[in-house]
């Protein structure tokens, strides 16, 4: 067994060197965003009647379903109020990073070949496995003992170091076991793009069945890994149970990973790829179908995870609207402006949709980079193809796809919200406010094809400035971010459809916006060289 992990210190030399400046990006980003929310939440000021009111509405069904359960009114503090806010999403944020390491950990360089380089030297078959996993746990240590030490440094109100340090032991852990997943899938699938897939897919559930237990049947939450993490009452009564649970169930899963990993060849899967049509069909000759044909799955994936988390929000509007009625504090907290609790958050909801909608758009434009990195474009474009007219197949590919998840997203959310609410929401209100965030998804298409076209080296910046726009639109009202910085997000000047009437103008500048983009990317693609193998 000891043969097995030879080499373990050679293959994480090689991985620190390859994925340092990644790792080092994600630390500080989240370690970053949990601070800097801590101090904003600080400067607040607010009053204990604010908190009490804040309390209640984060008692809503909606927000429980989007958040997790909310603290006890009698015990709300600013520490409590950062938590209901910030804890799941930045485990979630956690649990992204230790996905994509993980699977370009050990599926990408196995598809890529480095594994079978690494494995000529005298290494054991779990040296590489090994590696990464030790590389993502250490990573994971320093996520949460510097979000523990920056939070109990701030000393905010509630924020003791026992609590602070819990809630950084949460986020790292939730994303352990994440990692811990990927592994497993690793050894399951033949391809990097399975693998996050299928890990995207599977925390996706998870946030499903966190969403629909916190509000209809607690019994649910339990069989996910959120479900454990939204329980620990972080700043209140700071259980470490959840902690413990989610590293034991991180370790297990290394285990098997580790034990498939014996039981399987190298680049090959516990589960093969479907085999293909013995006669590929002649729609895959044109430059359009080539595209729909390589980028559909990741589509269909992100598509359907999008649609059936509106569906899941849209089900849980009858409760909220129930509340909202029952709820006598709600109604003088809010100065009789409860109905406009239902149009605010239906906004906010496809605000934070939206983003999930430009993310599998702005991949299929990454994704020209990666083709042309890797040489598979040098046999388009031996053909009679123009890069102009690859770039533009992309691009259209790219705003079909957000244009049909948009519509089937706002479609599903207010179908299942119709068919469960005593009073229905409007329909024509509901779909303009959905459609209203596409200019602002083109200018996210119309961005990244720029940074494709003229600046390949600088695509990292299309996720930077993604981050920026979901802080913003979760957090900017709350936290009172600066005017000028919020107008650096698109989605800061997309109007609210719902709870008034839409104004075009903003929208029509949005959308010249993304087709000036576009086009400098066209221009910029068109007179830089092929980028190198």
């Amino acid at each position: 067994m000891k043969r097995s992990f030879k080499g373990t210190k050679l293959a994480m030399t090689v991985l620190v060197r390859q994925h340092r400046v990644q790792a080092v990006v994600w630390l500080v980003s989240l370690v970053g965003a949990s601070a800097a929310a801590a101090a904003a939440f600080e400067g607040l000021s607010q009053t204990g009647i604010e908190l009490l009111g804040i309390a209640a509405v984060m008692q809503n069904p909606a927000m429980v379903a989007m958040l997790g359960p909310a603290y006890p009114v009698e015990r709300y503090t600013l520490a409590a109020q950062f938590a209901n806010e910030m804890l799941l999403f930045t485990a979630i944020a956690a649990a992204v990073m230790n996905i994509l390491l993980v699977s370009s950990f050990t599926r990408h360089d196995e598809e890529e070949g480095r594994l079978e380089l690494i494995r000529s030297l005298p290494v054991g078959r779990f040296a590489y496995l090994a590696a990464g996993s030790l590389i993502v746990t250490l990573i994971d240590v320093l996520l949460a003992v510097m979000t523990g030490l920056s939070l109990g440094f701030l000393g905010l109100d509630g924020m003791d170091w026992n609590s602070s340090l819990l809630y950084g032991a949460l986020i790292a852990s939730t994303g352990w076991l994440f990692g811990a997943l990927t592994a497993v899938l690793s050894q399951i699938f033949e391809t990097t793009r399975g693998v996050t897939i299928g890990s995207f897919a599977v925390m996706l559930f998870f946030y499903l069945i966190r969403s629909i237990g916190d509000v209809l049947n607690e019994t649910l939450s339990y069989f996910s890994p959120l479900g454990w993490t939204v329980r620990a009452n972080v700043f209140d009564q700071n259980h470490w149970q959840p902690v413990f649970i989610l590293v034991g169930i991180a370790l297990l899963l290394f285990c098997l990973a580790f034990f498939w990993n014996r039981n399987r060849d190298l680049c090959a899967g516990l589960l093969s790829d479907r085999k293909g049509k013995r006669q590929a069909s002649s729609f895959l000759l044109s430059p359009l179908g080539l595209t729909l044909r390589l980028e559909k799955g990741s589509l269909l994936a992100w598509g359907t995870g999008t649609i059936l988390m509106a569906a899941s929000f849209g089900a849980v509007m009858n409760e909220l609207e129930t509340y909202l009625t029952e709820t006598t504090f709600i109604q003088a907290f809010l100065g009789g402006e409860g109905e406009q609790m239902t149009s605010q958050f239906i906004e906010l909801l496809f605000a934070i949709l939206s983003v999930f909608t430009a993310v599998p758009a702005v991949m299929v434009l990454l994704k020209l980079k990666k083709e042309e990195k890797r040489g598979y474009l040098d046999n388009v474009y031996s053909r009679t193809v123009s890069r102009s007219r690859q770039l533009s197949i992309r691009l259209f590919v790219a705003w079909m796809a957000s244009n049909l998840i948009q519509l089937l997203m706002v479609l599903s959310y207010w179908g299942t919200a119709q068919s469960l609410m005593e009073q229905p929401i409007s329909f024509s209100k509901t779909v303009s406010a959905g459609l209203a965030y596409l200019p602002a998804i083109w200018v996210l298409i119309g961005l990244t094809a720029l940074l494709v076209g003229a600046m390949p080296k600088g695509t990292v910046l299309v996720w930077a400035y993604i981050g920026f726009v979901f802080a913003d639109v979760y957090l900017g009202e709350l936290l009172k971010f600066p005017e000028w910085v919020r107008s650096f997000s698109a989605f800061y000047f997309v109007p609210a459809a719902y709870s008034d009437t839409l104004s075009w103008l903003p929208l029509i500048v949005l959308t010249v916006a993304a087709f000036l983009l576009a086009g400098l990317g066209d221009v910029g693609y068109r007179k830089r060289d092929i980028l190198p193998d």
